[in-house]
Parts: structure tokens; C-alpha cells; sequence
């Protein structure tokens, strides 16, 4: 293996007779990993992925924050609000099943500091019983989806200051993320490419 210090490019000679013709398997083993903090006032918020999948595509609704799960998981939205501080809540909202759950939901997301970072994902399925006032909510901090009609569909996103990232599918699973898409909190290296 060569190392190029300046440009991060690591060069290693393959024998011929590891690659064959079509699809190969490249496996990377680490030394080493590296855990990342859980949310403290001392520590950046480093990465915050929302992966979302309804029932006949995976039945999930994980949010990690530098690779620490934090989503209640449970059948509807999911949405933890995390705070500057690194403190968070996180609420699940049965809008499936809860005619309540829409008013809950719209109520949880109003009371988000403007500098929170507001995590939404829906498992299972979320459009049964979601009002008006629910999508009202999301729309107020950048959503552009709207689940009702969209029976046990995917919906991810984050939101912080008004700037959202969102995916919604009906048919596959989705997911956003603000930084790296860390799903664990132990790190061995960031690979940007193989060729």
C-alpha cells in the first residue's frame, strides 16, 4: 500500500488472480475505530440520518444522531427535537390509528426552538388519520410532502432554521442525512471512492 499524504490517496497492487470477471466484493479491515460522542453541550452535532420505510418496504423508522439510534420507532411519525445544547426529546405520534395524534404531532413540532434540529420519519404507516393541521406543521419548517392519501408510505426528514432535506417514496424505503449517513457510532475511516 502507497500513501499520498497530501491528497488522502491510499494506491495498493491487487493480485490478478483475486479479481474476476463481473461484480468483486472489496472488504476494508480497520485496526482501529474511532466512537463518536453522544449529544453533550461540549460536543458538535456531527451527523443526524433518518432512515423511514413503510410496512411493505422494510416497517422502520430510525433516526441516529452521530450514530446513536434515538427514534421511539414506533408505527406513525417518529420526531425528535434536538437541541443546540445537545440535549433532545423525541415523541412517536400514531397518526395511523390516534385521530389525537395529528393535533399532538403539529403541537410538538411548535414547540421546537428556531435553532433545534427537528428529525421526522414515518414507520409502519402514518396517512390514516394525519389532518390538515399536521402537514400544516410540517410544511411550517420545509416539508413539501404530504402522506395523506399515500397509504404506508416512506417519509424522511430533517429540518433546522426553515432549511429541510426530505424523501418520500410509496414503494421504497427512504432516507436524509446531514452529514456522513452514520447508522452506528464507531467510525474506522471516511472512504470517498474505490477505483
Amino acid at each position: 500500500i502507497r500513501d499520498d499524504l497530501v491528497t488522502g490517496v491510499q494506491t495498493c497492487a491487487l493480485p490478478i488472480y483475486v479479481i474476476q470477471p463481473g461484480l468483486n466484493d472489496i472488504r476494508l479491515h480497520f485496526t482501529e475505530v474511532m466512537e463518536l460522542p453522544l449529544l453533550n453541550s461540549s460536543q458538535p452535532l456531527l451527523d443526524v440520518t433518518v432512515l423511514s420505510a413503510g410496512h411493505e418496504v422494510g416497517n422502520f423508522g430510525h433516526i441516529f444522531v452521530n450514530g446513536y439510534g434515538i427514534s421511539p420507532n414506533q408505527r406513525g411519525y417518529n420526531v425528535p427535537i434536538i437541541q443546540a445544547d445537545g440535549t433532545f426529546r423525541a415523541a412517536n405520534f400514531d397518526t395511523h390509528l390516534d385521530p389525537a395524534a395529528s393535533t399532538a404531532l403539529a403541537g410538538f413540532i411548535n414547540t421546537a426552538p428556531p435553532d433545534a434540529v427537528i428529525a421526522i420519519t414515518a414507520a409502519d404507516e402514518a396517512s390514516a388519520n394525519l389532518s390538515e393541521a399536521a402537514v400544516l406543521a410540517l410544511h411550517s419548517i420545509g416539508a413539501t410532502g404530504d402522506l395523506r392519501g399515500c397509504f404506508r408510505c416512506s417519509h424522511a426528514m430533517t429540518s433546522q432554521s426553515g432549511k429541510a432535506s426530505e424523501a418520500l417514496a410509496p414503494f421504497r424505503p427512504v432516507g436524509v442525512t446531514t452529514g456522513l449517513g452514520l447508522t452506528e457510532p464507531t467510525v474506522a475511516a471516511v472512504v470517498d471512492r474505490i477505483w
